[in-house]
């Protein structure tokens, strides 16, 4: 079977816009890193990527 699980990171980048990168500048990296385009803006200049990992699962049958 084939099951789908979502791991959140988020990023803080209060540093970093303090230090004039932009919001969008810090999700496009984000979107280069880790290969997906579902990021978005988080609380207080933090950003959240959402990876989407899939993998194979097959249920233990107690034999």
């Amino acid at each position: 079977m084939k099951y789908f699980n979502t791991v959140t990171f988020t990023v803080d980048g209060t540093e970093l816009l303090a230090a004039g990168l932009t919001l969008e500048d810090l999700q496009s990296d984000m979107r280069d890193i880790f290969g997906t385009d579902n990021v978005v803006q988080g609380p207080r200049g933090t950003v959240c990527v959402n990876v989407v990992e899939d993998f194979d699962w097959t249920p233990f049958d107690g034999t």
